[in-house]
């Protein structure tokens, strides 16, 4: 197993806070394709 193995997202649920604006709104935009449902929170 290498290192990255750990961090895999295949099956899970990824969850993006502060996705309005700054680094929350980048990663929500450019989020790598494997995950399988990917849910942006954002309070404005």
């Amino acid at each position: 197993m290498q290192i990255l193995d750990k961090f895999r997202l295949d099956g899970k649920i990824a969850l993006v806070t502060g996705a309005s604006v700054g680094l929350g709104a980048a990663m929500a935009k450019v989020w790598p394709r494997p995950v399988q449902t990917l849910r942006v929170i954002a309070i404005t």
